[in-house]
């Protein structure tokens, strides 16, 4: 492992030669092992004072023992491949194995063809009632519906005020005549009436049966 850490310290060296000077310049952080296994980013280090907390890119910290011996294994990995390690003052950059740096971005792909709708999600809970929104505008009347069934007669009302007379109206066409009524009673005898003229004189007669002799001496 010592080897490892050798040959990786190397080739930090040739690739960032600006760590060089940071790895002698803080002695008091002695890292052993820096590198990505199982997915997972694994720093293996010691400090020169025990019970010391550690961070790691600011964002993960441990507490040495008390041996001053401390690891990390976290799945994070830095973009540029590269971490720093503080601890107190102290602080320590180097460059993980077994990492490659992300590279530029790629060109967007083309789209892909829909894939199948989705289970439909269960119903989720109703909310508040919202407040009342401005009327509408009426729309088109409906058509005209059936009649409906006939309701029961009501109980009558008062009898209102008699309303003032009409017009005479035009006399109606004559009927057809009745039948003869019954004779009535004879009537008082009127009074004698002046006497008329004489009328004129009427047709001769038929001449009389001859008469009885005995009857002419009476």
């Amino acid at each position: 492992m010592r080897f490892r850490a050798a040959v990786f310290v190397a080739f930090a060296c040739v690739l960032a030669a600006p760590l060089v000077t940071s790895f002698a310049a803080h002695a008091e952080i002695r890292l052993r092992d820096a590198t990505i296994a199982a997915g997972n980013l694994v720093v293996v280090g010691r400090t020169t004072s025990p019970n010391f907390m550690v961070v790691l890119d600011e964002r993960y910290s441990v507490t040495a023992d008390a041996s001053g011996r401390f690891a990390f294994r976290i799945v994070y990995i830095p973009p540029d491949c590269i971490g720093t390690l503080r601890a107190g003052a102290d602080t320590l950059r180097f460059v993980i194995a077994n990492c490659g740096p992300v590279g530029p971005r790629g060109e967007k792909g083309e789209r892909g063809p829909a894939g199948p709708p989705g289970v439909p999600g269960a119903p989720g809970v109703a909310g508040p009632k919202g407040p009342q929104g401005p009327a509408g505008s009426a729309g088109a009347a409906g058509p005209k519906g059936d009649p409906g069934e006939r309701g029961a007669q009501g109980a009558a009302g008062p009898q209102g005020p008699a309303g003032l007379p009409g017009p005479v109206g035009p006399p109606g066409p004559m009927g057809a005549q009745g039948d003869r009524g019954p004779r009535g009673m004879v009537g008082p005898r009127g009074m004698v009436g002046p006497r008329g003229d004489p009328g004129p004189r009427g047709p001769r007669g038929d001449p009389g049966l001859p008469g009885d002799g005995d009857d002419w001496g009476r």
